[in-house]
């Protein structure tokens, strides 16, 4: 996450068009931040709770404790760092509405896509039980759905096609934050959870492919950016979407490689029953999950700024000329009207 938004606030530096080009590519590359952070999202939670005894009330409070009061607290920072010069009654309108649309800042739409899978959870706990009994067609009816949802997206609302109605101009600005433009990935993460022992010996023995299949993926990957940017000539931005065909196949790919490469250092233990660098990775997860996510934008932005600053750049990324943090986490998918807008 920290390298999309690293890479992708710096290619203003890059001064010649094939670099930019380049590290636009590259940004392209780790754009599968997202749909894994859905996977494991699913993964984990279904793993600890399906087939055991559930409550609802307590489920969401626990969220509710360790999700959604930092989520407002870091809403209001954010805020108040970039529009403390408001009235009081103009900046809690501003707070509520960022809040529901998780605009404080460019990052926090992964916790507000978080909250939402939260609210649904009790329901999908026994939609993974009726999907159980047949797994295959259950994943490949949510691929080929997710892979059509994003190509009608890509070929109409992103190219601002079909934008008349409020409804639709509605659905292209905050599709992104929607739960279910992700849904194979939370169904592929709970199913993996459920079917995790045959997961692994498949992976014992067949796992080295996610090697090849991962570097066939991203080949294909940069094939396809390379032919938009210089054979269609299609925007830079269009090109980098996150909300693409082809982001789908390549993010299956990714899942799986990480997934072996998690199980081959999983299954190599010491004395005390734990993989090499146990505490070192463990620790890095939890603080990970709790502080970076919420805070590396002030340090993303304050780099930008000094680069910024030392280049003679008129405006640094990750603002606005009003001075509040841009609103697109899918810097990749142009808003209406605004196609060339930078996340």
């Amino acid at each position: 996450m920290v390298a999309v938004h690293t890479l992708s606030y710096t290619v203003y530096l890059n001064q010649s068009t094939i670099g930019a080009q380049i590290q636009n590519a590259f940004v392209t590359s780790v754009h599968y931040t997202r749909e894994l952070f859905m996977f494991v999202t699913a993964f984990a939670l279904v793993y600890v709770y399906y087939g055991r005894p559930f409550s609802s009330t307590r489920f969401w409070k626990r969220r509710a404790l360790g999700v959604l009061l930092p989520y407002c607290v870091w809403s209001f920072i954010y805020l108040w760092l970039g529009q403390s010069q408001r009235s009081p009654g103009s900046f809690t309108k501003t707070l509520i509405i960022d809040i529901i649309s998780g605009r404080a800042s460019y990052q926090l739409f992964y916790i507000l896509l978080s909250l939402q899978f939260y609210i649904l959870f009790p329901l999908f706990l026994p939609f993974v039980g009726f999907i159980k009994k047949h797994p295959w067609t259950a994943l490949a009816i949510s691929f080929v759905l997710e892979v059509l949802l994003l190509y009608v997206d890509y070929h109409t609302l992103q190219r601002d096609a079909g934008m008349k109605s409020p409804f639709w101009q509605f659905i292209a600005a905050y599709q992104y934050l929607i739960v279910f433009t992700y849904q194979f990935y939370f169904i592929l993460g709970a199913l993996a959870a459920i079917y995790l022992q045959q997961i692994r010996s498949f992976l014992q023995r067949y796992g080295w492919w996610t090697l090849p299949g991962f570097l066939a993926a991203l080949l294909a990957l940069w094939v396809h950016f390379f032919i938009q940017v210089l054979y269609n000539k299609e925007p830079v931005d269009y090109a980098t979407s996150v909300l693409q065909p082809i982001m789908t196949f390549y993010s299956l790919a990714v899942i799986a490689f990480f997934f072996w490469l998690a199980y081959r250092w999983a299954g190599k233990i010491d004395q005390a029953g734990h993989p090499r660098g146990y505490r070192i990775w463990g620790t890095i997860a939890d603080a990970s999950a709790r502080f970076p996510h919420l805070v590396h934008y002030s340090r993303v932005r304050n780099t930008c700024q000094y680069c910024a600053h030392e280049h003679a750049y008129p405006q640094s990324p990750g603002r606005s000329q009003g001075g509040r943090p841009q609103e697109s986490p899918n810097r990749h998918q142009p808003k209406p009207g605004n196609r060339q807008e930078a996340r």
